[in-house]
């Protein structure tokens, strides 16, 4: 019989998944960082869409980080299910509001708004290493 744990514990840093997953998780924060830091462009009054509710997905976005990087220490199936589902839901949640602000605000984006996209893909390519890395560990 395997010992599932102990396998989760061995492979901990030894799977190659493992760095891949820190490496996707800092550089979301850099997008975050970049996409707060960088102009958004104009509403049609006239404000920041920064300053607007869609400015809050950057902050948002860091839930996924902290679940990618807690579920490399997750044993137990139900609790790293839940990790991946909230990742997953997250994600496409940020990324169906920036799409829907995108329609709103067409014309008037800057480069800090489409920061957004490419931290969404990021933290689902992440979450997609995160199974992958379970799935492996569970196998050996």
């Amino acid at each position: 019989m395997v010992d599932h744990d102990k396998n989760l514990n061995s492979g901990l840093k030894n799977s190659p998944f493992f760095y891949a997953i820190i490496t996707l998780s800092l550089i979301q924060i850099c997008l975050i960082v970049l996409s707060l830091t960088l102009p958004w462009g104009k509403t049609y009054s006239g404000s920041e869409i920064r300053s607007s509710a869609e400015g809050l997905l950057p902050w948002f976005l860091i839930v996924p980080v902290l679940l990618q990087v807690g579920l490399l220490f997750v044993r137990t199936k139900p609790l790293a299910a839940i990790y991946l589902s909230l990742n997953f839901i997250v994600a496409a949640y940020a990324g169906a509001t920036q799409i829907i602000a995108l329609i709103r605000y067409s014309n008037s984006v800057e480069v800090g708004f489409y920061m957004v996209f490419p931290d969404v893909a990021i933290a689902i390519l992440a979450g997609l290493f995160c199974v992958i890395r379970r799935r492996r560990l569970r196998e050996s």
